[in-house]
């Protein structure tokens, strides 16, 4: 395949061929989707620029929305400590 290029060893097996193949199918998916994502996040970024200074939102405050959606996020780290506390004091 790429036998000049200088990241890859020499084919060592048969199946070599079919692993290095399966390797650079799974960067050009990776590359398109992360092509992909960078477009669609600077398209939106310019579509949905402010235009003139007055264009400010609504300022809300004290909704419970806020708090719901956060009691995950604090939730997380909670979560994470009790679980690995076992494995600390295992050592």
């Amino acid at each position: 395949m790429f036998t000049n290029f200088p990241f890859f060893p020499e084919q060592a097996s048969a199946q070599a061929a079919q692993v290095d193949g399966l390797y650079f199918f799974m960067v050009a998916v990776t590359a398109f989707f992360s092509l992909l994502i960078a477009t669609v996040l600077v398209i939106t970024a310019i579509y949905h620029r402010r235009r003139h200074e007055d264009e400010v939102g609504v300022q809300i405050h004290g909704s419970p929305n806020d708090v719901k959606a956060s009691l995950p996020v604090h939730a997380l780290p909670y979560t994470w400590a009790t679980d690995a506390a076992p494995f600390r004091s295992a050592t």
